[in-house]
Formats: C-alpha cells, sequence, structure tokens
C-alpha cells in the first residue's frame, strides 16, 4: 500500500478518516431534508444541494457514536463524497485536518476470531494529533442495506460557475505570483494589502502558507499556484488580495497587483493540466491570464474548512464591527511625476498606454482650450473609441517620459484614457462610512481647469486609522473634457 492523502472527519468525540480524494467540499446541513421512506435512522434523507439531489448518511449514528431518531438540527455540516461515480453526504461535526500517510501508520481492528471490523477496518496513528483516526471503508458502506446514492451526471457543474463563466465581459483584477498571470472576479476581492507577518501553518495542506491578521481578522494565506495544479513557491509574498467566499474569506499570496482589465474571459486550452479552478483565460498586453474561478475555488475543502475556522475566531471582532456602517473603499495609485490616487470604482479599465501605430491622431478633438496640449488622439480599446490625453500635461506635470499606462473612464458621452507615468498598486480600505469626509473639493473658481476642479483631499477612517488622501476625481474630469469638446464642436 502507498502513502495516501486522507481527509480526517471529525464526528461525536471520535476522528474518521478516508481518502481526500474523494471529498469534494463541505457544505451546511439544510433543514429541509426529505426523509426517505423505510430507511434506517441513519439515513437523514435527501437535501437539494445547489438543484442537485445528495442522499445524506450520519455517519454518527450508523458507527454507534451516537444514538436517537430526532432530525437533526440545521447548521451542521456535510461532507460531498464522490465515490464510483456516485455522490452523497457524510453529515460531521467539522473538518479536522487533512494529512498525507504512510504505510506504517496503519493497523487493522481485529476482533477475538481474526475478522477486520467491516466499516472501519483501520486504525491511523497520526503524528500531533490527540487522537487516533478510524479509516472509513466506503465499499463496505455501498454494501450495506439501506444505503442510497445519486449518479453523478456528465459534465455536472455548479450553476454558479456557469453563471460566473459564462458572462458577456467582467472586470478583472490582475494579480502576478511569480511567473503566473491570474485574473481575479472584482466581484469578490474585498481589499489588496501589503502582506504582513505570517505564522506558520497549523496543518499541512497544499498551498497553505500560514495565517495573517488583518487589522482584528485572522486570514488562512494561501499560494495560487498550488490551488491551481502548478508548481508553487516557497517565497513568502509581498501582497495578498483577500477574497470574500460563503463560508469567509482567505488571503492569496500576490507578487505584484497592479492592473484593473474589463475583457471577456475564453476558455482554458483543453488538457492544460490546471486544476478545476482555473475557468478560462484573458488575453493581456502582456499575455493570457488563468482566470480564477472563485466559486469553485472557495468551495474546495481545505479552503472552506479554514475560512469558517477564522470566520469564527474573529466572529466577536465581526459583531462589534458590524454594529456601525462599514464601507469598503478602493483606490488606484499611480505616478504622474508624482504620487497620485483615484476611485477604482471610477476605472472601466487599466491598460499598458498603447504603441504610436495604435493611435488615430487628429485636430479636431484637440479644439478644446483644456485638452489643447494634452490630447493625444483616438485609441480602440475593446470595439470602442477612446480619447486620449495625457494626465500628466493637464495637472501642468512633466512628461518627458513615455507614459507607461492609460487610466480608462467612462466620461457618459464616450470613453476616456488618461495617460500617466505608471500604475503602482490598487488599495482597498475598510472604514466606517460615515468617517468619509470631503475636505476639499479642488478649485472652484469659475476660470478653473477642469483638472483644477478635479482634485480632492478625502479623509477617511477613525483615530489612528484616519487616512488623507490626494485624490483626482478622474469621472468628474472625463465629463468636462467631453463636454467642453461637445459644446465647441456645437459652436462651430
Amino acid at each position: 500500500m502507498t502513502r495516501q492523502v486522507m481527509g480526517i472527519l471529525r464526528i461525536a468525540d471520535s476522528d474518521i478518516a478516508l481518502d481526500a480524494r474523494c471529498l469534494q467540499e463541505v457544505v451546511r446541513l439544510e433543514a429541509n431534508l426529505a426523509p426517505r421512506p423505510l430507511a434506517p435512522n441513519w439515513s437523514l434523507g435527501t437535501m437539494l444541494l445547489r438543484a442537485n439531489p445528495l442522499p445524506v448518511v450520519d455517519l454518527a449514528r450508523l458507527l454507534g457514536l451516537e444514538s436517537g431518531d430526532a432530525p437533526r438540527e440545521a447548521g451542521d455540516f456535510v461532507a460531498v463524497v464522490s465515490y464510483r461515480e456516485r455522490r452523497f453526504g457524510l453529515r460531521i461535526d467539522h473538518i479536522r485536518d487533512v494529512v498525507e500517510v504512510q504505510p506504517s501508520q496503519g493497523f487493522e481492528l481485529t476482533d477475538g476470531s481474526g475478522e477486520t471490523h467491516a466499516l472501519t477496518p483501520r486504525v491511523l496513528e497520526i503524528p500531533l494529533n490527540d487522537r487516533p483516526a478510524y479509516v472509513l471503508d466506503l465499499d463496505a458502506l455501498f454494501a450495506l442495506d439501506g444505503m442510497v446514492a445519486v449518479r453523478e451526471r456528465a459534465g455536472q457543474t455548479d450553476a454558479r460557475v456557469m453563471e460566473a463563466t459564462n458572462r458577456t465581459a467582467e472586470r478583472w483584477l490582475m494579480a502576478r505570483r511569480g511567473e503566473t498571470a491570474l485574473a481575479l472576479d472584482t466581484a469578490v476581492v474585498r481589499e489588496v494589502v501589503m502582506c504582513p507577518a505570517v505564522e506558520p501553518p497549523a496543518l499541512t495542506l497544499s498551498g497553505y502558507l500560514g495565517d495573517v491578521r488583518v487589522r482584528d481578522f485572522t486570514l488562512a494565506l494561501f499560494d495560487p499556484c498550488a490551488l491551481i495544479g502548478i508548481e508553487p513557491l516557497r517565497e513568502l509574498p509581498a501582497y495578498m488580495v483577500i477574497l470574500d467566499g460563503p463560508d469567509g474569506a482567505i488571503a492569496l499570496a500576490a507578487d505584484r497587483v497592479v492592473t484593473l482589465v474589463e475583457q471577456n474571459a475564453r476558455p482554458s486550452a483543453a488538457g492544460a493540466g490546471y486544476s478545476d479552478a482555473v475557468a478560462g483565460v484573458v488575453a493581456t498586453a502582456s499575455g493570457d491570464a488563468l482566470v480564477i474561478d472563485h466559486y469553485r475555488l472557495l468551495s474546495t475543502l481545505n479552503l472552506t474548512s479554514l475560512a469558517r475556522l477564522h470566520a469564527a475566531i474573529s466572529g466577536r471582532n465581526a459583531e462589534a464591527k458590524a454594529r456601525k456602517l462599514w464601507r469598503r473603499f478602493s483606490y488606484v495609485h499611480f505616478s504622474c511625476d508624482g504620487e497620485m490616487s483615484t476611485p477604482l470604482d471610477q476605472l472601466e479599465a487599466v491598460a499598458n498606454a498603447p504603441d504610436e501605430a495604435e493611435i488615430e491622431t487628429g485636430a479636431q478633438l484637440g479644439r478644446s482650450v483644456s485638452m489643447a496640449k494634452a490630447y493625444v488622439g483616438v485609441w480602440r480599446f475593446n470595439e470602442r473609441s477612446a480619447t486620449l490625453v495625457d494626465l500628466r500635461l493637464l495637472l501642468g506635470r512633466n512628461a518627458d517620459t513615455p507614459a507607461a499606462h492609460v487610466l480608462l473612464v467612462d466620461g457618459g458621452e464616450g470613453l476616456v484614457g488618461f495617460l500617466v507615468d505608471s500604475t503602482r498598486r490598487i488599495e482597498y480600505i475598510e472604514a466606517p462610512a460615515e468617517s468619509q469626509s470631503i475636505r476639499w473639493r479642488g478649485d472652484s473658481r469659475p476660470d478653473a481647469t477642469p483638472a483644477e476642479r478635479a482634485k480632492r483631499l478625502m479623509s477617511l477612517g477613525e483615530g489612528a486609522r484616519r487616512q488623507v488622501l490626494a485624490l483626482v476625481c478622474l469621472q468628474s474630469l472625463a465629463n468636462d473634457l467631453l463636454r467642453e469638446t461637445r459644446s465647441l464642436a456645437l459652436a462651430s
């Protein structure tokens, strides 16, 4: 027998082990299970898991660890098991561990006649655990009278995954881990922060780098490379992207997070060797980025269990925090002959600056007084025309070096691309909503330029965490520029 990776399930006061390859995910036990007629007391009935039936076995009753026929309370957990092309659920208290075991760690359990116990024929000795684990024989489980399962449909897919991968357009946060480019749906990105000190992992799990503290919360930090089936990196990251999942938040390691892209995803190549968490690819100027299917990623066994664990640990802090209305504020920091910022939700995308050959030049839009020196031309971006202006010149800054990035904004009457030296990073700040105050709304004089009117000085947060940010409201600036240009065109 070769070494195996086993999932350790806590049931009552005992640990039960089974092959981790059979474990698909862990979900909440629903209150409205449908009892099965003439079923034994360890068959709890059938629940609907994302519109698919799932029979549930109560392991505690089956193994004699608990007795009784009373309905189970909702809120317990169900481990979803796939075996012999069939699916069923096991009611458990929680996932205790996922470990690799050697053949020497297993011992047969026999009775006085030398016969092994049918359902739990072996017991595992696991170092660092406070008790042994009994190995569940799934073949023996299937042989029981009253045991039922449902046959998996070919290509069975979570409906939420289909929804996530079939949208016509997505906004992606582009991150890099080593040489791997990743695209993360901004809808589930809570924030991007510098990676703090990492506490060593308590469990040996694939890609699990340890725990990190972000303000009052503890999060599990994972290397995304390991989660999508490629060689993980040992180095600790400079940044981390925090994702919100249905059972809590996790953090993904990243070396750089600088780009925002609105782009359609296309399916990944068959046989690429990635895990199911890779839903497709997004084309960027520097190559393809792998689209991370966050629903599937965040429903995997290890991530779900750790997210729940840390959510429970941080529960009291979350309750205290919930007494105030908190909001997530997000900003893109960029260089424009000096450090500047703009709200992330005002941007359609962040892209590499186009080459001269990609730009259609012309003076027809350059008659605007504000654009006279800053107007660059028109660029086709995702089948839309974007008016390109050099933000550095609009602000009266030095523009001797070529711009590296363009910040694209929908100005209501068209798309405007602001050329900047480079984008630095994307920052997410959680603060009480009422703490936001704009101290200065830009130059309000009638003769002020649109760029001067677009400047803001914002205060955010409370006490020692209060921050003051110097912002450029690019959406307001784009609106003013396009309105000014349109007025001049009508006047002529």
